[in-house]
C-alpha cells in the first residue's frame, strides 16, 4: 500500500506506512518520522507553487524505457472500456508531436465518453523536452548502413501489409545464391546481427568483427513503432 506525500503530508504518510507494517510483523512503530530529505522539499515546493494543469480523465503521457534506463519512447495514451473489456491505444510523440499526440488520444476518449475534448495540451515537461532534443541532436545513420561483414546486410521488408526488419546473411553454395534472415524484433538488433554472421562466417571462414554497427535512426523509430503498436493491440 501506499499513501501520498502531497495528500497526507510527509510525517502522516509515514505514520500511516508504518502502522500498516506493523499491522503485519508485530513490531514497535519508531515515535518520529525520519527527517525529511532536501529533495522531498523541493519536490513538495515545486508541487505548491506550479500552475495546475489541464487534465483529461482516461489519457496519460507514458514512457518506455531500454533495459539501460534510457527513455525508449514517449506516447500520449487513451484508456477507455468498450464492450465491458479495459482497452487503450498509444500515439508516439516523436511521430504525431507532442501536442498532436495529446489531441488524437483526448479524440479517441471522447469518442467513448462523450465529454468535451480540452482546447490546450498540458505544457510540456522538461524531461520530454531533453529527450526530444536529445534525439533531434542525434545525427541520422544513412538507410545503406554497412554491417562490416562481407555478405550481411541489414534489410526492410513489407509482406502481407506487415513490416519486417532483419539482418540477412548470403552465400554460395553448390552454384546457388542462399540466404537466411533473423528478426531484430525477435532477437535484438544486435543479437540478430551477430547470427547473421556467425552463419555466414559458416561458409567462408573468414574473420568476423565482434560488435555491430550503430544503429540506423530508422531502425531505432521502426523499433519505437513496432513496441507502440504491440501495445495498443494487446
Amino acid at each position: 500500500m501506499s499513501w501520498a506525500v502531497p495528500k497526507y503530508g510527509y510525517v502522516g504518510a509515514w505514520r500511516l506506512a508504518v502502522e500498516e507494517r506493523a499491522r503485519h510483523d508485530g513490531l514497535p512503530v519508531p515515535k518520529a518520522a525520519p527527517p525529511m530529505p532536501k529533495w522531498v522539499e523541493e519536490w513538495m515546493e515545486e508541487v505548491q507553487t506550479k500552475p495546475k494543469k489541464p487534465k483529461r480523465a482516461g489519457v496519460t503521457l507514458t514512457c518506455q524505457h531500454h533495459p539501460d534506463g534510457t527513455v525508449q519512447y514517449i506516447c500520449w495514451r487513451a484508456t477507455y472500456t468498450l464492450d465491458g473489456m479495459p482497452k487503450s491505444r498509444l500515439w508516439s510523440i516523436r511521430k504525431h508531436g507532442y501536442v498532436g499526440a495529446w489531441a488524437l488520444a483526448v479524440e479517441e476518449r471522447a469518442r467513448h465518453d462523450g465529454l468535451p475534448v480540452p482546447k490546450a495540451a498540458p505544457p510540456m515537461p522538461k524531461w520530454v523536452e531533453e529527450w526530444l532534443s536529445s534525439r533531434s541532436n542525434t545525427s541520422r545513420c544513412n538507410r545503406a548502413n554497412t554491417s562490416g561483414r562481407t555478405g550481411v546486410s541489414l534489410h526492410r521488408n513489407n509482406t502481407g501489409g506487415k513490416e519486417f526488419v532483419y539482418w540477412e546473411a548470403m552465400w554460395r553454395s553448390a552454384g546457388k545464391t542462399l540466404k537466411k534472415r533473423w528478426s531484430i524484433l525477435k532477437h535484438g538488433y544486435a543479437g540478430a546481427w551477430a547470427l547473421a554472421v556467425e552463419e555466414r562466417a559458416r561458409h567462408d571462414n573468414l574473420p568476423s568483427p565482434t560488435e555491430p554497427p550503430p544503429m540506423p535512426r530508422w531502425v531505432e523509430e521502426w523499433l519505437e513503432d513496432a513496441a507502440v503498436a504491440a501495445l495498443t493491440e494487446a
